[in-house]
């Protein structure tokens, strides 16, 4: 039985037009031999692209199902790669942005890949992008954002929070970062919202401390 998986936003424009992710990778998964499937959006929004594993599948009913959708769900590119090219965090969840679209050069294949290049930085906040700096020290995803769920998305996972609490308190802003704060914040939006509460409340306490002194003072 095909499953898709991962956390997305699942409502996306292609070419101006509004679709559904999941609709499209649940009409894929329903083609016969396909086990995993993953839609994304690609050229600025200009072109939806599909990558697909399974048995004996191939592009026409694969795009033929996309189609019966509506307009919006012509396929642009289709990819078919097999099984072990995917990425599966712990929980067994597929993580997206892993295969990508374009087989690498042999120079692009040996230099190093870095997280920071991949990472939209639009409308991102200092401290976000000082979190993000650290995650892309771990993940290499094609695309990702301050949205991206670090397990779920990036495949990171205990060890890696390890790695990147190490990384994160050598900043000075995110010195007190701990290991609670990742996984209730598992995004970088989310663990610099986090950072800036515990900042908050640290200077809630400062400013009662000095206030009970001067209470302290003035009444001797």
């Amino acid at each position: 039985r095909f499953h898709y998986h991962g956390r997305v936003d699942w409502q996306v424009k292609v070419r101006g037009i509004r679709i559904e992710l999941e609709a499209l990778e649940e009409a894929v998964g329903n083609v016969p031999g396909v086990d995993h499937c993953e839609a994304r959006v690609i050229q600025g929004g200009q072109q939806l692209a599909l990558i697909a594993s399974g048995s004996g599948i191939e592009q026409g009913p694969i795009k033929e199902a996309a189609a019966n959708l509506g307009k919006g769900y012509m396929l642009s590119v289709v990819k078919i790669v097999e099984k072990s090219a995917w990425k599966f965090n712990t929980s067994g969840k597929l993580v997206r942005n892993h295969v990508p679209l374009t087989e690498a050069t042999s120079e692009e294949a040996a230099a190093p890949k870095s997280g920071w290049d991949s990472f939209d930085e639009e409308g991102t906040s200092e401290l976000e992008r000082d979190v993000a700096q650290c995650v892309a020290q771990l993940a290499t995803p094609e695309a990702w954002g301050k949205g991206s769920h670090f397990i779920d998305d990036l495949g990171l996972d205990s060890a890696a929070f390890g790695k990147l609490i190490t990384l994160l308190r050598q900043k000075p802003a995110l010195s007190k970062v701990n290991l609670p704060m990742l996984f209730e914040g598992p995004t970088v939006e989310a663990l610099a919202r986090a950072v800036e509460s515990q900042q908050r409340d640290e200077e809630s306490d400062e400013s009662d401390g000095e206030a009970e002194l001067e209470d302290e003072a003035e009444s001797v």
